[in-house]
């Protein structure tokens, strides 16, 4: 038998402390693992949000681009097609194209201003 009674009593009491102590580190250990994986998780949606963005805004500057082209080369064809004709409605024609082109130059570029706006602020 112990000459100290209560060594027992304290030995188990040191363990349940060691024991709680080991718990605390253990959940926080368990909480920063859990924290890091969210955090990793919440950075590659942000990736895949900023790359959709940009894929996004890059076919809209594209598709916008196209239709200046497109409506220049229209133009262009209502113009030799209304010198060759020689009517006043296919001379409107061609300078409703011309209208179309300009309005169409303006969006595109307004789409890539707005586009650079966002861009530095965003990213």
């Amino acid at each position: 038998m112990s000459p100290f009674p209560f060594s027992s009593v304290t030995s188990i009491a040191s363990l349940i402390a060691a024991g709680a102590s080991v718990g605390a580190v253990w959940a926080s250990v368990s909480n920063t693992k859990r924290l890091t994986s969210q955090k990793r998780e919440i950075a590659s949606v942000k990736e895949t949000g900023i790359a959709t963005h940009t894929l996004t805004n890059s076919a809209r500057g594209q598709l916008l681009l196209n239709r200046v082209e497109l409506l220049m080369a229209l133009s262009v064809q209502g113009h030799r097609f209304a010198e060759l004709t020689k009517d006043a409605g296919d001379m409107a024609n061609a300078l409703a194209f011309d209208v179309r082109v300009e309005s169409a130059k303006v969006a595109y570029q307004e789409h890539q201003r707005q586009q650079a706006v966002i861009d530095a602020r965003a990213f």
